[in-house]
């Protein structure tokens, strides 16, 4: 019988000890990607369909709106009335589309949709608030107070508008990305 060197240590090829530590050098490799393959083959999860997308844009936009309505509101700034209604409409739109949007959805899917929604909607309102961070203390509580008239509040408008004009339209967006 012939002997052979596997791993440091000479083996015989058929003997026990020859073939446990070949197999699991040259198979353990494989045998992740197997049970990774598997895994994904077995278990699609919505979270990688393409219409999830379409639920995370619904919500990116909303918790946009809201974010900013948000930073509006809280900044030490004159608002009329009607802002102030504005941004709580984003606010209470915001909360009531997450709400529809996550209903029904699993667990790992909730947490996909929420989580890649929230980090574009801060990405978003990260880069705005840059903008505003550029201004000499001096000027920013009147840049932030046009930035939130004309830009925030148009958004808000947008973002609610878009919902109140064509609710069914919005329903059926959220109704066939859940069906996949």
């Amino acid at each position: 019988m012939s002997t052979r060197f596997i791993g440091g240590a000479v083996t015989r090829p058929f003997a026990a000890s020859g073939i446990l530590p070949a197999w699991h050098t040259i198979n353990l490799r494989g045998l992740k990607y197997c049970v990774a393959t598997l895994f994904i083959l077995i278990n699609p999860s919505q979270a990688h369909s393409k219409d999830m997308q379409v639920l995370i844009r619904i919500l990116d936009a909303a918790f946009a709106a809201e974010q900013m309505s948000t930073i509006c509101m809280s900044a030490k700034i004159n608002l009329s009335e009607n802002d102030k209604e504005v941004f709580k409409s984003a606010v209470i739109y915001s909360q009531g589309i997450r709400r529809h949007v996550i209903a029904g959805l699993s667990v790992s899917d909730v947490d996909f949709v929420l989580k890649s929604a929230a980090d574009q909607a801060k990405a978003r309102t990260k880069a705005e608030i840059a903008a505003l961070t550029t201004f000499p203390p001096a000027r920013l509580s009147d840049e932030t107070q046009q930035w939130c008239a004309n830009k925030v509040k148009p958004f808000a408008n947008q973002i609610i508008g878009a919902y109140m004009r064509n609710p069914e339209v919005i329903e059926q967006l959220i109704a066939k990305a859940k069906a996949n």
